[in-house]
């Protein structure tokens, strides 16, 4: 079923990269991100990678609820309040999170 030329498709991904998603949108089909003189992306580094509340969940091992209940109770991992109804989660410092978790068990002597 083809789509019809008057109907915008937006696919949301994962990645987050919301301008890329506008300009491909505004018929603008960007092959790369703008890369700066020394063949970087600005700042010479990856754009962030923004997760939903249900990847961030799977990655945890909890449920979406979960998350939701943690951030009621200002607890967990930090979170970005894009709006109202809409919440992400920055993998990288989700990943950091997780790992702070780490416990190392101490051997009984």
């Amino acid at each position: 079923m083809a789509i019809p030329d008057d109907e915008i498709r937006l696919e949301v991904i994962i990645r987050g990269d919301f301008v890329g998603a506008l300009l491909e949108l505004l018929g603008q089909h960007p092959e790369e991100p703008q890369r700066s003189a020394a063949g970087r992306n600005p700042k010479g580094k990856e754009p962030p990678v923004y997760l939903t509340v249900e990847a961030a969940a799977a990655i945890l091992g909890v449920s979406a609820h979960t998350l939701e209940d943690w951030r009621w109770k200002r607890k967990g991992p930090p979170w970005i309040r894009i709006s109202r109804s809409c919440v992400r989660y920055d993998q990288k410092v989700l990943q950091d999170w997780l790992a702070s978790r780490s416990v190392q068990a101490i051997p009984k002597t």
